[in-house]
């Protein structure tokens, strides 16, 4: 049922798209940072009061940018047929009568495995902004070359290839072929004159989206005055390198949405660069790392500097048994856990020991299923009411935790 609908609201996409005809089409691909870059976009043009439509939610599938592009929800129950039928007939009069008008749409495009980044060939895009390769659903990838060859397949169907240059290596770019290609990073920023104390985000890889947010704007002669603005009052989404007060004094780096090597190093590389008294990282399991895994957390832990980091707390089967173990021999003080409950108990009971008036960092970083990192900083967060601003905290999603642990 739902392979035909998927069809159909495609089809109803591309009429209203050619009804409307934007100004741009803009897409956005890449193993990491597709959802921030696909957002600060997004906020930026915004900002330049140009109408902007965008991925709705996490919908980075066919299906999902389809009803991006019409701009409704997938149904909360997918085998009720009416809630298709309704969700189909709204797309009907969204295609062929609705006045709605936008000037750019910014979508965000994902793949689990190869052959999916050619399924978007419908959309034509204007710009397509490819953030990063590196390992991701490697169990069906099992090579980064085909991540790469993946990823970089957006340059089939589109007019302009925007490269992260510090995120894609130099050696993919043959992959890209008789189009314009152009490379961002976050020099842009200083460039612009905007000083990275201004920003409302932080770490390396958040100043990267505002990099492809620079050139887009420069490429498409918006108004800079505005575009700065836009670029200082963007703020990560949920569990993106967001900050927050923690117990004693503490200040907590949530990176918890999602999980992968290179991340996870960009993580460690800010709290690294962070002056502080203290400093402590949560590491939760890399999901989805094929016959890798136990080599890429192994990295991990590698990585863990004694002389930096006060304790190295791992959460989740994969991290307990690789990173654990790696950082151990680097030194580190490790503990192991395997829930949050646990995981936060461990921090809080170091945090004890410190005196408030000490700079004390916490980053917390994993992966969601099965290990749902967040909730560990649910417990660490100074004031409870900032629970509801981390990621997964709906209805549904609490109760696919419940089915694997209580923070009670």
């Amino acid at each position: 049922m739902t392979g035909f609908f998927e069809l159909v609201l495609r089809k109803l996409a591309q009429k209203y798209l050619r009804r409307v005809s934007p100004a741009k089409i803009i897409v956005v691909t890449g193993s990491i940072g597709k959802t921030s870059t696909t957002k600060a976009i997004t906020h930026v043009l915004k900002s330049a009061n140009v109408s902007v439509r965008s991925t709705r939610h996490n919908y980075n599938t066919n299906l999902g940018v389809a009803v991006s592009v019409l701009g409704y929800d997938l149904p909360k129950n997918a085998k009720n047929p009416f809630s298709w039928a309704v969700l189909l007939l709204k797309s009907l009069y969204m295609s062929y009568f609705s006045k709605n008008h936008f000037d750019y749409f910014v979508l965000e495009l994902g793949t689990d495995r190869p052959g999916d980044i050619e399924q978007f060939a419908w959309l034509q895009p204007d710009i397509a902004v490819v953030t990063a390769v590196a390992p991701e659903h490697m169990e069906n990838f099992k090579t980064i070359d085909a991540v790469a060859r993946e990823e970089l397949a957006v340059e089939q169907f589109s007019d302009t290839v925007l490269v992260n240059k510090k995120m894609v290596d130099s050696a993919y770019l043959k992959l890209v072929k008789n189009k314009e290609l152009f490379h961002y990073d976050s020099s842009s920023i200083t460039e612009n004159g905007i000083l990275h104390e201004e920003l409302k985000v932080i770490g390396e890889h958040s100043y990267d989206a505002l990099g492809a947010v620079l050139w887009i704007a420069k490429h498409e002669g918006l108004d800079m005055g505005q575009v700065k603005n836009g670029v200082i009052t963007f703020q990560s989404p949920p569990g993106r390198m967001r900050q927050y007060e923690g117990k004693n004094g503490s200040t907590l780096v949530d990176d918890t949405y999602n999980s992968s090597p290179e991340a996870v190093i960009a993580a460690i590389q800010y709290l690294y660069s962070v002056p502080a008294t203290h400093r402590i990282v949560m590491l939760g399991s890399m999901n989805e790392l094929g016959g890798s895994s136990a080599s890429m957390h192994r990295e991990i832990g590698e990585y863990c500097n004694k002389t930096k980091l006060d304790l190295v707390v791992t959460l989740g089967k994969e991290a307990n048994t690789h990173t654990a173990k790696s950082a151990e021999k680097n030194g580190c003080n490790v503990v192991r856990s395997d829930t949050p409950k646990e995981a936060a108990e461990a921090i809080e009971s170091l945090l004890a020991t410190y005196a408030r008036s000490d700079k004390t960092i916490i980053l917390c970083k994993g992966s969601q299923n099965g290990v749902f990192a967040e909730e560990a900083v649910k417990l660490l967060l100074k004031n409870p009411e900032d629970a509801s601003s981390l990621v997964r905290q709906s209805k549904r999603w609490k109760q696919i935790k419940g089915t694997f642990w209580t923070t009670a």
